[in-house]
């Protein structure tokens, strides 16, 4: 991820901004999927996906552009297991607390 990042500087621009105007709707999204269960909370406020739900469907409603997404979507989220500490993370991408 870091080697991406450094390879693509520009796309960070403005990346404190965008990231900002997402935060309404992931809260709202973050508080459905608690509410619904598919996510839970354990004893240190850590989010983690609910084992006793059937899972969602990631293609029966989707059309191609949802579908192109996710797999987008799944291929970041490899990147962010694979490069380590959240701190490393926020470092990477210029977030400061």
């Amino acid at each position: 991820m870091l080697i991406w990042i450094q390879s693509n500087e520009s796309l960070l621009v403005n990346f404190a901004e965008r990231a900002k105007q997402l935060v309404q709707i992931t809260n709202e999204a973050i508080e459905l999927l608690l509410q619904s269960k598919l996510l839970t909370m354990d004893g240190t406020a850590e989010l983690e996906v609910s084992r006793t739900q059937k899972a969602l469907s990631e293609t029966k409603l989707a059309d191609d552009e949802v579908k192109a997404c996710i797999a987008k979507s799944k291929h970041i989220a490899k990147w962010f297991v694979k490069a380590g500490k959240v701190e490393t993370i926020y470092i990477g991408l210029g977030v400061r607390p």
